[in-house]
């Protein structure tokens, strides 16, 4: 979760210094081993670091690029659409840009 906290601080980082709120996320090379609990955290994770930067969640156009067997990622989206946030999965990062730069 350390590792998680410091990535997303980082990207929250970058997202307001560049005034960029639509990221692209590949963790198909990830090796994360997070419970259900806490994959049911992070979008609230998310929305506090993004509070202590000075921006709100719901400004941020999310998508992640997941293998096809990640068996969280589809509860990590439910959940973040469930918080208001602008997640959504994809297996191939071309289909990630592409709706990233849908308007």
């Amino acid at each position: 979760m350390t590792m998680v906290r410091d990535f997303t601080v980082e990207a929250v980082h970058l997202t307001k210094e560049r005034y960029c709120f639509r990221v692209l996320t590949d963790l198909q090379e990830a090796n994360l081993k997070l419970s259900m609990v806490e994959v049911y955290g992070l979008p609230n994770l998310t929305a506090e670091i993004a509070s202590m930067a000075g921006l709100q969640v719901y400004q941020f156009k999310r998508a992640l690029v997941v293998l096809h067997d990640e068996k969280l990622a589809p509860f990590f989206e439910n959940v973040s659409r469930n918080r208001h946030q602008n997640v959504r999965l994809f297996h191939d990062v071309e289909s990630a840009r592409q709706w990233l730069l849908e308007r």
